[in-house]
Formats: structure tokens, sequence, C-alpha cells
């Protein structure tokens, strides 16, 4: 799998993972702490909150990782950035 495909890797279940279509919405989507968007469990992207016109879609890479080791310095620029994305088993039932 080409490097950037793999970068766009969303975790569906322990050990399973799906990448989406280039040029398809979820290929351009990126992490906040402060989300507006989240992914379904039937893996489409739901906002959460309105959008205004020209914002762009974001959810937290948290929310779908539970790979323990996952790491990744966060600059999102929010008010609620925590500095860091963490890989957690908590965050998403059924996983």
């Amino acid at each position: 799998m080409h490097l950037k495909a793999a970068e766009r890797l969303l975790q569906v279940g322990r050990n399973r993972y799906v990448c989406p279509r280039r040029n398809s919405t979820m290929w351009f989507v990126n992490h906040s702490c402060e989300p507006n968007c989240e992914v379904t469990g039937d893996l489409r992207l739901r906002a959460i909150r309105d959008l205004e016109a020209d914002e762009e879609a974001t959810f937290d890479y948290s929310e779908n990782v539970t790979y323990e080791g996952f790491f990744m310095k966060c600059k999102c620029g929010s008010l609620q950035c925590r500095g860091f994305v963490l890989g957690r088993d908590i965050r998403r039932s059924g996983v």
C-alpha cells in the first residue's frame, strides 16, 4: 500500500482497518481535539454540530484508534488541543 494511503487508514475493529477511497470525503478529513464530526459505526462521517459553509470537517483520531502505541503530535490549534493524539481502547465501545 502506498504510504500516503496507509496514513489515512481508519480503524474499524481490533486489527481491522479500511482505507478511504482516494479523493473521497474521508480522504481529506483531518484531526481536531475539538471535532465537529464523528465517524459512525457504518463508517460515515456525521456532523455533531452545524458547520459553516467554508469550515473544515474534522474528527478526533483518538475516537477510532485502539492501538495503545499510537502517538501523534497535534497542532490542531483548537482551544481544547491536547498537544498529542493517543490510541485508546476505552473511547470506542465494541472494538
